[in-house]
């Protein structure tokens, strides 16, 4: 039965991934591709680890996974904050302006 959560997890990280890849192509502008391609991006690595974490129980692996996961949720957010301050003051406009 767990093993089947586990698959789920990764089934759906696979969707959330493939959306974000979607979204680069569907969006008009930059910054609406970076803000989807990031949370859809983020959200599926993140519950492919955690598939991978219901997987494997109790392990050395199971460490490393929850620190991939915090590492990931920490630091994504703030990439794409960096990107849209670069792209910003390098001139790419804001829909609108």
């Amino acid at each position: 039965m767990i093993e089947y959560a586990g698959y789920g997890l990764i089934t759906l990280g696979i969707i959330f991934i493939f959306l974000a890849a979607v979204s680069i192509v569907r969006f008009p502008e930059f910054y609406s591709r970076l803000n989807a391609l990031v949370k859809f991006s983020c959200f599926g690595t993140v519950l492919l680890l955690l598939g991978a974490l219901v997987l494997c129980r109790i392990s050395s692996i199971s460490v490393k996974t929850i620190v991939c996961c915090i590492v990931i949720l920490a630091t994504l957010p703030v990439e794409a904050h960096v990107l849209i301050n670069a792209a910003r003051k390098s001139g790419i406009k804001l829909p609108g302006e």
